[in-house]
Formats: structure tokens, sequence, C-alpha cells
């Protein structure tokens, strides 16, 4: 058998012969569909996806209009959503608690000075010459204890009152502790932000030598603003200070400036949550004496004496002192203002015990 007869009897086999045909039915239909492709135009824009006759030469290609997005239409995509200001909580950090101790060191009283008063070093328990319901509250004190802290504006504006306490510092604890020896003083001192130091602190001690030494090295400067950094202060003196539990806790915030407006609610929350602890907040206001100062240092430079009489004082400084009621109101205390010729030392004295004792601590320690 010759091939040319082979290929004739394997073209006559019916399954071979149809499957030819099916491949060259395929291989025609796609002829004519690259030609199809090949003679017309894809485009895709403004008017949407077509298809067009390709002029000659012409090249496949894919066009696309570019739009302008406006400001304002940007503005109709965005939801108008209402942002309310974060409510923020005051965090006071953790402090180790010290076990108490039934006896520990304290400044001795001079041997004269102990025969009139007793403490819990004393054999006997006896007033000297306390008597009443103030000589209970002393023996009181005597067994608990007793922490004043002193927060204190030393801006430039302050120097005077900052250089009297830096004179009468010492005095003032000794007559603290001729009353309860086991007492205790710290003082705090605040400016702004911005200032070289905006609180800095010594705390609460037995011996005058340490807050003398702070008080001394301590120099009133910066400020020249109406506001201060009165929350800065408080809050040194709340949390970072060694407060004993048991002890009669009292602050007494000492100043000519109030808080800026943004801290007023956080002061007044901050001497709340001191009463509510067992403190007491007093305030001293000098706003009274820094008027009486400036008038009369303007007349001694116009007139060379002083003014017969003060004007009353200036709305400015009156706001000053309702700050200060505020917060001694708040803080379970008192508000003293203070005119020029009025002891200032005398009057921290005085809210270390509470007014109410006035007298019997100003006869007490007239004899010192």
């Amino acid at each position: 058998m010759n091939i040319k007869n082979f290929f004739a009897k394997l073209w006559h086999k019916d399954d071979l012969k149809q499957r030819l045909e099916g491949y060259t039915v395929s291989a025609l239909f796609h002829l004519i569909l690259l030609f199809i492709l090949a003679t017309i135009t894809i485009s895709a824009g403004s008017e949407g996806f077509g298809l067009g006759p390709r002029p000659k030469g012409a090249k496949v290609q894919l066009a696309f209009r570019e739009e302008n997005i406006s400001d304002t239409d940007l503005e109709e995509l965005i939801e108008d959503v209402e942002i309310k200001p974060f409510e923020v909580e005051r965090i006071k950090p953790r402090r180790v608690e010290l076990p108490e101790l039934p006896s520990f060191s304290a400044p001795r009283p001079s041997s004269e000075r102990l025969t009139k008063i007793s403490t819990r070093f004393s054999p006997a328990v006896s007033t000297g010459g306390l008597s009443g319901q103030f000589g209970s509250f002393i023996i009181g004190l005597r067994k608990s204890g007793l922490d004043i802290v002193i927060v204190i504006d030393a801006t430039a504006s302050m120097k005077y009152v900052i250089d009297d306490i830096k004179a009468r510092v010492a005095g003032l604890v000794e007559n603290i502790q001729a009353l309860v020896p086991i007492a205790r003083v710290g003082i705090v001192a605040f400016r702004d932000q911005g200032e070289q130091f905006s609180v800095k602190w010594t705390d609460l001690s037995f011996h005058a030598s340490k807050i003398r030494t702070f008080i001394q090295n301590l120099e009133a400067d910066g400020g020249g603003d109406y506001e201060e950094g009165v929350r800065q202060g408080l809050e040194a003196a709340i949390d970072e200070l060694s407060w004993r539990k048991r002890s009669k806790r009292v602050i007494i915030l000492v100043g000519s400036s109030p808080p800026h407006k943004e801290d007023v609610p956080a002061v007044q929350a901050l001497a709340k949550e001191w009463k509510d602890t067992g403190g007491v907040l007093s305030a001293i206001d000098l706003s009274q004496r820094m008027h009486e100062e400036y008038e009369y240092k303007y007349h001694m430079a116009r007139f060379g004496k002083p003014p017969e009489r003060y004007s009353p004082l200036p709305k400015f400084y009156q706001d000053i002192r309702k700050s200060f009621r505020d917060t001694s109101a708040a803080g379970g205390g008192e508000l003293a203002s203070l005119g020029g010729r009025q002891e200032l030392t005398e009057q921290i004295l005085y809210f270390a015990f509470g007014s109410k004792w006035k007298s019997e601590v100003a006869r007490y320690t007239a004899k010192k």
C-alpha cells in the first residue's frame, strides 16, 4: 500500500472528516473577527462607551475626561459633625503610704517652754495655762499633729511679701510649735508657665532651718501679666507633699493675682477635693496692700508725701478678691484681705489654727 492510498482511506473515515471540517469553520470565524477589530475604534469619554469605524492610520486609544471639583462640592460631601471637647479627669499620682510609727524625732522646745506646755513627749498632759475649749483643741493637735503649707505667688510684684516672710519665717514656725511642738510647715512657690520655674517647694518639716533656707534662696521675679499659675501651686501642695493622715491639714494661699480663666473650674475643684478629704484651704488676698503700695509710691514720687487717704479698690482688684473668696469657700476655709499695715505672718499664724481661736493664739504667742 502506497502513501497516497493510505491518506485516501483516512479521509473516508467519518470521524476524522468531521473533525477537520470543524477546525476549518473555527479558523474562518476567527479570521473574520480579527478583521472587524482591525477596522473599528473603541472610545470612552463623557458621552459613554462606543464602537465606530476606524479611520485610516488611526490607533486604538482610550480617552478620559478630567472633571474639576470645587471646594464647595467637597464641602457638600463632608458630613457636618458636632465636635465636643474632651472631659479631662485629674489623675492624682500614687504615693507610697509609709507606716505610722509610735514615736519619732522632732525638735524639742526649750526646757522653760516644756514647763508651760504639754506634748506626747511630756510625762503628763497639761495645757500650761490654756483652758476651756481652746485647751482641749490644742491637746488634740498635740496628739494628732498639725501640717501647714503656705502656697505663695513668687512673681516680681510679690517681692516685698517674700522679703517679709524671709525676715519672719523663723518666728512664725517657732510660734506654731510653741503651741504644737510636732507641727510641720512646708512652702510651695509658684509663678507661671514660661517662667524660670512654674512651681517649686520644700516639703513639710519640723525644722525651721529647712524652711528658712528655702525662702532665703527664693527670689521674687517674673510675672508681668494679670493671671498666674495658681492651679499649679495648689496641685503641687495637694499631690506632692508628704501630709500625715491623722493631722490637721491646712493650706494657706497667699497672692495678689487670680488663676487663668481656663483654670478657674480646676482651682475650685481642687479646693473642694481638699475639703472633702479632711483638709482646710484658706486664702490671704493682698490686692488691697498692692493698691495702697502703688498709691503710696506714686504720691511720694510726685508730691513728696504719702496720700491723705487711699482711693477705692479698682474693679480688677475686686475681681481678684472674689476669686480668692470663692476658692477659700470651696476649700472650707477663710479669706483675709490685708492692707498695708496688717501683718502677713500673724494672719498665717491665725489661719494655721483657725480664726476662731485668734484671740487665744494672739494672747499665748504674745508671751513668747
